[in-house]
C-alpha cells in the first residue's frame, strides 16, 4: 500500500511562509515587467527622435515585439509561479515534519512514554534526533 504525502503538515508555518515567498515573486515579477516596459517605451522614444513619423516600420516593430516580449513573460511567470510554489510546498514540508515530530516527541516524554526521536530521511535537522537521544537517554538514567 503506497503512503499518502499530505504537504500541509503545519499549516500555521507552511501557508505564510508560502505566501510571502508569492508576494516577494510577484513584486520581483511586477519590477521585471514594469522595467521591461520601460524599455520599450525608450526606444519608442528613440525612434521618435531619428524623426521617424507614427506610421514607420520602426514603431510597427517594436509594438510588436513588445507585445510578443509582454506575453512569453507572462507565460514564463505563470509557470514560475507554478514551480515556486510547489518548491515552496516540499521545503517547507521538510522544515514542518521535523518540528512536528519534536512536538509529538516531547507530548509523549510528558505523558511518561520514552520513544525514540526519528525524523524521515530527506528532512532538514537530521541530527536533532541523534542528540536529543542521546540526551533523553543520559537525563534518564
Amino acid at each position: 500500500m503506497k503512503k499518502r504525502t499530505n504537504l500541509l503538515i503545519y499549516p500555521k508555518f507552511q501557508l505564510p511562509l508560502i505566501f510571502w515567498n508569492i508576494l516577494i515573486f510577484l513584486g520581483v515579477t511586477a519590477v521585471q515587467l514594469f522595467v521591461s516596459h520601460k524599455a520599450f517605451t525608450n526606444f519608442k522614444e528613440l525612434g521618435e527622435t531619428a524623426g521617424f513619423n507614427g506610421n514607420h516600420p520602426y514603431f510597427a516593430f517594436i509594438k510588436r515585439y513588445e507585445a510578443e516580449f509582454m506575453q512569453y513573460a507572462l507565460i514564463g511567470a505563470g509557470v514560475g509561479l507554478i514551480c515556486f510554489i510547489f518548491a515552496n510546498l516540499v521545503l517547507s514540508h521538510k522544515i514542518s515534519g521535523p518540528i512536528c515530530r519534536l512536538k509529538t516527541y516531547f507530548a509523549g516524554l510528558e505523558k511518561n512514554n520514552k520513544p525514540s526521536l526519528s525524523f524521515r530521511k530527506k528532512d532538514f535537522f537530521a541530527e536533532l534526533p541523534a542528540v536529543i537521544n542521546s540526551a533523553i537517554e543520559r537525563i534518564s538514567k
